[in-house]
């Protein structure tokens, strides 16, 4: 069996592994990533934002990695690595789709858009994970990271303070030994943390959902329903597509991201229920449940699946955590710790942070007398994160069949995002303001007033509703939040543009 000894190893090979062991290869650290599948492979979680991009900026800047820098941007990613397919995101956009009417939109009543940019140029993007993931694993090579894929697990112990990983590589058995730290990036697998003792618990979480998805093309621009339902887009703060785009139904949500080559990925997110655990995909996407909403029913039906993954793949519940994400020689990134729901596109972003935190504590801690101190506090942060983010989503879902709720729900996620983008990731009090005591604060006491409303079907209950959250936001609206020009249509909510360009 061959041998190989590091410094530290990292299990999985998606960016976030990849891109950790780049950041500790810089500090000069000997690292070896062992990921189970061959890149490229597919892989969701496509959406990226503006907090996610300042942070690669960030990245850049500290390690010297200027490759970082270059996928921030639409247009320098476009220009630099045109090869590496992702898709331009200009904002989010939200749709409203009725049971058994035709899409259609007066005085903008079914339509939400809000900015996130200002230009192509400085867009933020969809990631193609399978290729931009294939990307990360290059640059970490380059670094001098051993990245050994198509590992397939036996043995994981620790004895005497070395750990001992153990299983079969492409090229033969394989024995990788380390004194130092192992890394749990295998996301839901969470194989380390497992093998540790650790379990996966959805308890807790206020939302529950679950999802199927794919990747399809020839689907027509939304643009196009659009413009046939007679919808004017001439105000709108970008195109249509260009976005992550949010048809809401009754049974849910379905995302549409589309990419530069023509695919799309499209996934429906719907509630979890016990009854509904043990669903197969064909009756998750059976076609009944579409054929209520005529325009979405037309515009899905022309789309055909991608050659990848060629298939609808179905989830359980979403909601998931760690009981515990740290021990000892032993630590997991935040996407294996924890996650809640796609509807805010937080998880990039949110891996990022988790990243910069333990590359930080691995120069700063790990080799010291406090490194689990310093864990602790790590892992504190990522627990008081994802339970922040589990209610500011389910916050939407509660609002959602409400309009005027729904809107003022969003509202308070986008006064997040738009302080911290403002503040600067780096700064940034906790992601998305979780560390922000008053914020924190207002999210509990809207919570509670959007799930007395919601129980109240009465219309003038809903705007009174909505208007004392409008004035509860307002020391952390920076952006004029619930008055844009047009109404639903946010310009002025765009990130700051920092560029050169």
């Amino acid at each position: 069996m061959r041998s190989v000894q590091c410094e530290a190893i990292v299990f999985g090979g998606g960016f976030s592994g990849t891109l950790l062991a780049t950041l500790l290869a810089r500090q000069g650290t000997d690292v070896v990533v062992l990921e189970r599948q061959q890149h490229p492979r597919f892989a969701i979680g496509e959406s990226s934002t503006p907090l996610a991009n300042q942070t690669l900026r960030d990245l850049a800047s500290t390690y010297d990695l200027p490759e970082l820098e270059a996928i921030s941007r639409f247009g320098i990613w476009r220009e630099t690595y045109p090869d590496v397919t992702c898709g331009l995101k200009r904002g989010f956009a939200y749709f409203r789709h009725r049971p058994g009417q035709p899409f259609h939109s007066r005085n903008r009543e079914n339509e939400l858009l809000v900015a996130a940019s200002r230009k192509d140029a400085i867009g933020d993007t969809h990631w193609l994970r399978a290729e931009v993931d294939h990307w990360f694993a290059r640059l970490a090579r380059q670094a001098g990271v051993q990245v050994i894929e198509g590992w397939q697990p036996r043995r994981l112990e620790q004895e005497k303070g070395i750990w001992i990983a153990e299983g079969l590589a492409l090229e033969g058995p394989l024995c990788v030994r380390t004194r130092g730290w192992i890394f749990d990036a295998t996301g839901p697998a969470a194989y380390v943390a497992r093998t540790a003792g650790s379990r996966v618990t959805s308890h807790g979480f206020r939302t529950a959902t679950r999802s199927v998805y794919t990747h399809v093309r020839d689907l027509p621009p939304w643009e196009h329903q659009l413009q046939e339902a007679s919808v004017s887009t001439l105000e709108y703060p970008f195109r249509a597509d260009d976005a992550a785009v949010h048809h809401l139904i009754e049974e849910g949500w379905i995302w549409q991201l589309p990419f530069v080559d023509g695919r799309v990925s499209v996934g429906w997110v719907q509630p979890w229920k016990p009854s509904n655990h043990g669903a197969t995909v064909k009756a998750l996407i059976d076609q009944e449940w579409l054929a209520r909403y005529p325009t979405l029913h037309a515009w899905l039906g022309q789309a055909k699946l991608a050659k990848t993954p060629g298939a609808w793949i179905s989830t359980g519940r979403l909601q998931r955590r760690l009981t515990h994400l740290f021990g000892n020689g032993w630590v997991a990134l935040p996407h294996t710790y924890a996650f809640v729901d796609p509807f805010y596109s937080m998880g990039i972003a949110w891996s990022l942070f988790g990243i910069r935190r333990l590359a930080r504590w691995w120069n700063e801690d790990a080799s010291t007398s406090r490194s689990l101190e310093a864990l602790a506090l790590y892992a504190g942060q990522l627990e008081r994160e994802s339970r922040h983010l589990d209610h500011l989503i389910a916050m939407a879902y509660r609002a959602m069949p409400s309009p005027t709720l729904f809107h003022a729900a969003t509202m308070v996620y986008f006064a997040a995002a738009t302080q911290a983008e403002r503040s600067g990731s780096a700064s940034a009090p906790g992601f998305l303001a979780a560390e922000d005591a008053a914020f924190s604060c207002t999210v509990d006491e809207i919570g509670a007033a959007i799930d007395q409303a919601a129980r109240n079907g009465d219309s003038s209950v809903h705007r009174e509703t909505a208007a004392w959250i409008e004035q509860r936001l307002a020391p952390f609206n920076q952006v004029g939040l619930f008055h844009p020009r047009e109404p639903h249509l946010y310009w002025e909510t765009a990130a700051p543009d920092t560029s050169q360009g």
